[in-house]
């Protein structure tokens, strides 16, 4: 009788469940609105209970309201590290939320959707993905007039800037959203007012932190990120996420300034907080950060216990690589110490394992304080504790393995050079050919104009008919110009030598163009490249000269055009001709 009353309560209960989930297919934007906020409220402290709303909008018949419940969900999956999953749940959103029909509440569901999407990519390390997610997010938001959202967005591409390492532009960033939070108190819910300053004080910490990071000099930085995470305390209003990475991290910054006994005991409140809340991410880290004071301060048998509970979370887990990867570097050198070799051996064998696997971005904690600013030295200090231990042959191997790299580098430098001396020379006998082959076609150069020939070119310079005798006048004109080497002044333009010859510069223009089949400035440029290559070919005191000097010698307004012209010409420059010529006469 008992279990026959057990089994009915049991089907009561389950079956008030389904007649809850289907009743709220047909949900209004009323209920709908409370069930979106219902699951945000529920993310970062209660994951069962976010889920709970978030199947019940994935259920709906509304395809705004199921992709607001599948964008919920992919954000849920992407802080438990599924990122495949969460990537497939935003497309599916973002899908739905594009067929829907206009209205308010889509245009507002769609900013929310965009937005999370780059939240999902931002944890997955996706940041390019990111700010195109972000950026459409506050386009929609601007357009909604949705003060609250542009911010929470600025926030979050704020977020990337710091990632990035571009810390003074995100502080920038930080502060001008608090003063807008500040201004538009109005517009929040008190709880979403607290959770928003205590967000933005606790970036502004990490700012701060990672800011000096890398200006190890520069206590102040640190003074800041302590004022700003006892801020984010302050207006956390209990929320477990934030105060347990303010205790680790309030935990760095004494950690930074050398104050060990003070950082333990953050260290020490976090990881208790954390087991209590079942916090596995926040959990992990508290242990290694005690794992490494305890280190630090030479109390190894304390040391071994965190670092050893560190490789059983990994291992079950797969929490950060940096700090499995490093604990085990600090496990190998405490045995070393203790001439405990085997255990060295293993310890360093974990660590050269999975030093090269790890790719992942380096978070603002003691890990990338320790482990970037020493990874080359420790990697290299792991090798040889293996090498004098054991593996000895490796160390012949790395070294027949460089001598060969060395002589492969070396012969491909020497074929690269080979070939290249002989491109230059090849091109150094065009070059020289040409020069010979230019001194006869100019000098023997038919000036003579066929009447047809002119007759049929009538249109090429418009209503103005060029006659035979006045093109043949311009070409001997040019003749005369290019024997006096007016082409080397500056001003050799082409209004100029059309007002010395006494044409105009569209005749001019054409008959350059056909006799010479070039522009006007792609005449005297090659006129200017052929007395130059000339000069250098039989004028060794001009193979003295400066680029710059020569450039000018020959008209050129500076050094660079001449050089970009002088190869355009010869596919050498300057200077690797004048080699080539010297080469030749020594």
């Amino acid at each position: 009788m008992k279990k026959f009353i057990a089994c009915l309560v049991l089907f009561l209960i389950c079956f008030q469940s389904i007649s809850q989930v289907n009743t709220f297919k047909t949900i209004t934007e009323k209920d709908f609105l409370k069930l979106q906020e219902k699951a945000k409220s529920f993310l970062n402290s209660d994951v069962d209970s976010a889920f709970f709303y978030v199947k019940i909008l994935e259920n709906s018949h509304n395809d705004i309201y199921k992709a607001s419940g599948f964008v919920t969900h992919s954000y849920i999956l992407a802080k438990q590290n599924k990122f495949a999953d969460a990537e497939i749940k935003c497309s599916t959103a973002i899908k739905l939320i594009s067929n829907a029909s206009a209205s308010p509440i889509k245009s507002q569901t769609e900013s929310y959707i965009y937005n999370v999407s780059g939240l999902v990519d931002w944890m997955n390390q996706k940041l390019p993905n990111a700010l195109d997610k972000f950026f459409m997010a506050k386009k929609i938001a601007i357009k909604n007039g949705d003060i609250v959202q542009i911010n929470k967005i600025n926030l979050n591409i704020a977020n990337i800037k710091r990632d990035i390492g571009n810390f003074k532009e995100a502080i920038s960033n930080y502060k001008e959203s608090d003063q807008i939070i500040d201004k538009n108190k109005n517009l929040y819910s008190k709880f979403d007012f607290l959770q928003n300053k205590a967000n933005l004080n606790f970036n502004l910490g990490i700012c701060y932190e990672r800011f000096f990071a890398k200006n190890r000099n520069k206590n102040v930085l640190l003074d800041s990120a302590y004022f700003f995470y006892s801020k984010a305390q302050l207006y956390s209003d209990d929320n477990l996420s934030i105060n347990l990475n303010v205790l680790n991290n309030l935990g760095n910054i004494h950690f930074f300034k050398g104050e060990y006994v003070a950082a333990e005991k953050n260290y020490m409140a976090s990881s208790s907080l954390a087991k209590q809340s079942n916090s596995i991410k926040e959990y992990y880290s508290a242990l290694y950060n005690l794992g490494l004071v305890n280190y630090i301060t030479k109390n190894y048998d304390k040391a071994l216990i965190y670092f050893a509970r560190v490789d059983s979370i990994y291992k079950l887990s797969n929490s950060g690589k940096r700090e499995f990867v490093d604990s085990n570097y600090k496990q190998a050198k405490i045995f070393e110490s203790r001439k405990d070799y085997e255990k060295a051996l293993h310890h360093s064998q974990i660590y050269t394992e999975n030093f090269e696997k790890d790719q992942g971005t380096a978070n603002n904690n003691i890990v990338e304080a320790n482990f970037k600013l020493t990874n080359e030295d420790i990697k290299k200090e792991m090798i040889l504790l293996q090498n004098k231990y054991r593996n000895r042959v490796f160390y012949q191997n790395a070294f027949f393995g460089f001598m060969l790299l060395v002589i492969i580098v070396l012969m491909v430098l020497y074929i690269r050079k080979y070939r290249s001396k002989k491109v230059i020379e090849k091109k150094m006998e065009i070059i020289l050919n040409e020069i010979e082959r230019n001194s006869v076609v100019m000098n023997n150069a038919d000036v003579s104009i066929d009447e047809t020939e002119a007759e049929s070119d009538k249109d090429k310079v418009g209503s103005q008919l060029i006659s035979i005798e006045s093109e043949s006048e311009i070409l001997n004109k040019l003749r005369d110009l290019e024997e006096k080497k007016f082409y080397l002044n500056q001003n050799f333009t082409q209004q100029q030598v059309a007002k010395k010859i006494k044409t105009n510069t569209t005749y001019l223009s054409y008959v350059v163009n056909k006799h010479f089949g070039k522009s006007f400035g792609g005449y005297y440029n090659e006129l200017r490249i052929n007395y130059i290559i000339n000069e250098i070919v039989n004028n060794s005191k001009f193979r003295e000269y400066t680029t710059q000097a020569i450039a000018e010698s020959a008209g050129f307004k500076n050094a660079d055009s001449f050089t970009t012209s002088f190869k355009k010409k010869t596919g050498l420059t300057p200077f690797q001709f004048i080699n080539e010529i010297k080469k030749r006469e020594s």
